[in-house]
């Protein structure tokens, strides 16, 4: 993974609680001047007081600073923000590195030696304060009281409740619910149930513990374990001892991997180790550390050993060896201020790995702003561990923005991609110029933005998809669940209470119905394409379209899911912004030159069968696209793509002119162009338009050109909305598709298995 970008790695480094037994990261930072440098304000809100037990460190040059002063974003609301990260202490809270303005500058000096004593007080004074006030019941030391005896002492006593498990920090970092003697559900830093309780027993935890009685658990991890607890500590204590076996094979936590292939050979792999691989094998990257894979993967440590064991003996991986970044002379970090940034724009992040020294990146694609109107939070597919939060994000070698922490996926949709937010740069230039640094701010932006608001960009306005595991749909906005079918995509971003609060759902528009309906027409046959606004019996799906979206179901208890937004029994939904825009350009001759008129919605038109026209198509989403034609006659063909080379990904705001059959005519500018023309008989001429996440196969096998109209007319026909219909490859047809290995969008399929369908009809009079 050799990248210019490596050169910036002596910018990055890695802040610590100096005054912590073991040496753990809270955030990454990146330099931008000598002394300052920028990270996140969720992992340092609470040591605002307690700068001096702050270091930072920069691997690659071994150098350590102490901090200084630490400044915040001027709009971050910094009262609710201490008391979120309080909570977070208590319970684990996925929302908190979300936060508006979460953007810190801290002010570096030469460190002076150890933190004394008194300082290490302090902060565990401090942090003591923090925590909620906890009932009575069994607490302790796990340096002191194991925890397999402690969960047994629970167990046999069949004490029903909640295990708390804390840092050093008294931070909440896993939970263990025990009922009836049995443990039924476990958290535990990300991960879930049996993994989670796997991986608590082989990290030896050695912080502190609560247990209080509970009747029912204020959190969930989906389904109960079924183990009972002497075999769930019996496997897990044997995957610890395999574990050390299998180091000597793999390597340690630094050990990094490269793939030999584009993808895994299943079949020559035990059939036990297929489903981690393919979990496992996306982050094969060279850019994580083994010791990291878990937090993203969602798997134990043995779990994810084991399988790249089976990788490395099957020769499909092999050790990566990170670049050695020679500390030399800085330059500063340009801040892309005026980058452009769009839904599937490649980004890479960098961060640096402590032990290793190595400079780390790690690839993905923007996915879209996190909410309506807030263009500066960003969602990104770029899978990252917590400590890498603070780390900056390139484009075209420029940061563009700082990452912020990962979106929290639901227990019930592990296998969807992992989700991140990053923070826009121009919320690190306010906080720059906030604190002081304006001539900085000049110099690293090249821009002359003295006041606020001369940026002329605005981040990402359009807002994120998201692509349901379970019915195939992208829903826009980053909502807890997916339009079409209920499925819950992320985690709750609310701090999760001891009383839920009741599921409300928010009705989205409906829209109006159309006195004529909106169809894909197929494209034409060369000479005779006809196009005619057919009107369609409008069916009583019209009172089914409620769409509801969920913002705040709880955990578990939720029974109200929402109304899908979708035809019944024929996954289609609508889409939120169609993924492209379809026009009909008519060329109307006068007495100098022709002009183009253009018709939005053709379809409720009748066209007196004289008319040259053409075909505009505009992607607002990147896409394949495809147009295909049946005829007045009922003959089909495919005018768009005709050759190879148009088969290609139509890129946002980009536009392609589709115009086959009838004589060369010029434009108003004397500019050439083929036009369509109707034939002399009156009747409906369609043009089916096709915008999808993979290519499809028409240009190879005429043969489908057939089935797909006829089975794209009739998904086609329950469509009541102007803007066409959403589906995708399963429902539409698989073998309609080329391999989505080697044809999605983006990386690892970004926009799913989406397809866009749009239905454009032309009504034409006989002519003589």
């Amino acid at each position: 993974m050799n990248d210019d970008l490596t050169k910036h790695a002596s910018f990055v480094g890695m802040v610590y609680d100096q005054t912590l037994p073991v040496r753990e990261p809270l955030c990454a930072a990146f330099q931008v001047d000598g002394d300052t440098v920028v990270t996140t304000a969720h992992a340092l809100i609470l040591y605002r007081e307690l700068l001096p037990a702050l270091r930072l460190r920069f691997p690659t040059s071994g150098k350590e600073y102490s901090v200084r002063s630490i400044s915040f974003h001027p709009d971050l609301d910094l009262k609710e923000l201490t008391a979120r990260a309080k909570q977070a202490l208590a319970a684990p809270y996925p929302a908190l590195p979300l936060q508006q303005n979460n953007v810190a500058i801290l002010k570096l000096q030469e460190a002076s030696g150890d933190v004394s004593e008194e300082i290490a007080r302090e902060v565990v004074y401090s942090f003591e304060r923090f925590q909620p006030t906890r009932d009575g019941g069994l607490a302790g030391s796990l340096s002191e009281l194991e925890l397999p005896l402690v969960l047994q002492t629970i167990t046999n006593a069949r004490k029903e409740g909640t295990l708390s498990l804390m840092d050093e920090r008294f931070r909440t970092i896993g939970q263990i619910y025990c009922q009836g003697g049995k443990i039924k559900q476990v958290f535990y830093r990300g991960l879930l149930n049996e993994s989670a309780f796997y991986q608590i027993i082989n990290h030896r935890l050695a912080g502190f513990f609560h247990f209080a009685t509970d009747e029912v658990p204020d959190w969930s991890a989906g389904a109960e374990i079924s183990r009972p607890p002497d075999m769930l500590l019996i496997e897990a204590l044997r995957r610890m001892d395999e574990l050390e076996k299998l180091t000597a094979i793999v390597g340690g936590p630094s050990s990094l991997f490269s793939k030999r292939q584009e993808q895994p050979n299943y079949d020559i792999l035990p059939p036990d180790c297929r489903d981690a691989c393919r979990i496992v094998w996306p982050f094969i990257d060279g850019g994580t550390p083994l010791g990291s894979l878990w937090q993203l993967c969602g798997l134990d440590d043995f779990a994810i050993y084991s399988t790249l064991q089976e990788l490395i003996k099957t020769r499909q991986i092999s050790y990566y060896e990170a670049p050695f970044v020679r500390e030399s002379e800085k330059r500063p970090m340009q801040l892309g201020l005026d980058t452009p940034l769009s839904p599937n724009d490649m980004v890479t992040a960098l961060w640096v790995e402590d032990a290793s020294m190595a400079p780390l990146l790690r690839r993905g694609v923007l996915l879209g702003s996190a909410k309506d109107q807030n263009p500066s939070h960003v969602v990104h597919n770029i899978g990252l561990p917590e400590e890498a939060s603070g780390c900056p994000v390139f484009k075209d070698g420029s940061v563009i923005g700082m990452h912020c922490g990962a979106i929290s996926k639901d227990a019930q949709v592990q296998d969807s991609a992992a989700l991140g937010q990053m923070i826009w740069i121009e919320s690190v230039v306010q906080c720059l110029r906030n604190a002081g640094e304006g001539e900085l701010v000049k110099k690293l932006t090249a821009t002359d933005i003295s006041k606020p608001g001369t940026a002329k960009l605005a981040g990402i306005r359009e807002v994120v998809r998201i692509q349901c595991p379970k019915c195939g749909r992208s829903s826009m906005e980053l909502a807890n669940f997916c339009k079409g079918c209920g499925q819950r995509l992320i985690d709750e971003l609310e701090p999760k209470g001891k009383k839920r609060p009741s599921a409300r759902a928010s009705q989205t528009r409906m829209p109006a119905a159309r006195a004529s309906q909106l169809r894909l027409p197929a494209a034409g046959v060369v000479g005779a394409p006809a196009v005619v606004v057919q009107p369609a019996p409008l069916p009583i799906i019209s009172s089914l379209l409620t769409t509801a979206l969920v913002m705040g179901l709880t955990w578990a208890g939720a029974q109200a899911l929402p109304k899908p937004n979708v035809i019944p029994n024929m996954g289609l939904s609508f889409p939120d912004i169609p993924r492209v825009r379809v026009e009909m350009l008519e060329w109307v001759s006068d007495a100098a030159a022709p002009t183009c008129q253009r018709h939005k919605s053709p379809n409720n038109e009748v066209f007196s069968g004289n008319e040259k026209f053409s075909l505009e198509v505009t992607a607002d989403t990147p896409s394949y696209v495809y147009c295909l034609y049946r005829g007045n006659s009922g003959s089909v063909a495919l005018i768009y793509p005709v050759i190879e080379a148009q088969d290609q990904l139509l890129e946002k705001g980009k536009s392609i002119n589709i115009a086959l059959g009838g004589e060369a005519s010029q434009d108003e500018k004397g500019k050439a162009f083929q036009a369509f023309t109707f034939d002399k008989t009156a009747g409906t001429e369609r043009f089916i338009f096709v915008a999808s996440s993979q290519k499809a196969r028409f240009l190879n096998d005429q043969s489908i050109y057939e089935p797909f109209v006829k089975h794209a007319l009739d998904l086609l026909s329950t469509d009541d909305y102007i803007d066409g219909v959403e589906t995708n490859v399963d429902k539409l047809g698989p073998r309609f598709f080329a391999d989505p290995g080697t044809s999605r969008v983006g990386l690892s399929g970004l926009m799913g298995d989406s397809v866009y369908l749009r239905l454009m009809e032309l009504k034409h009079k006989a002519t003589q």
